[in-house]
């Protein structure tokens, strides 16, 4: 089981990582600035387990970070795939795809969102 908590620090600015947690930092496309608010999709999969997070938020700054927690215990050592996109209604603004290992302590995972190409950028 994951948790995910988004944790906006006010000023945009990327920070460490908790221990025994994953913070991605979702870097926002351009686009994704615009509209006064969006649904942000953090995914996470670890040993094939996949874990889906939402987030309504107001995008005013560039770079979210999102704190991934372990209930069931940290997965030290294990790969973890993620996947991030932001959407305004149905409509994908951003995307992009990401993964690291786990160390012992915690792990930090930055994400740049890049905007989707034109003919697939609607969301199902």
């Amino acid at each position: 089981m994951l948790l995910a908590a988004l944790s906006l620090t006010g000023c945009g600015r990327v920070r460490d990582c908790a221990e025994a947690t994953l913070l991605v930092n979702v870097y926002l496309s351009p686009i994704a600035l615009g509209p006064p608010s969006i649904t942000l999709g953090v995914d996470v999969t670890i040993d094939g387990m996949r874990r889906e997070n939402r987030f309504e938020l107001q995008p005013t700054l560039d770079v979210i970070p999102i704190e991934i927690s372990f209930p069931a215990g940290y997965p030290s050592g294990k790969k973890a795939a993620v996947r991030a996109t932001a959407a305004a209604g149905a409509h994908l603004l951003g995307e992009a795809d990401g993964a690291i290992t786990l160390n012992p302590a915690c792990g930090v995972l930055p994400l740049a969102m890049h905007t989707p190409n034109p003919d697939a950028a609607t969301t199902d």
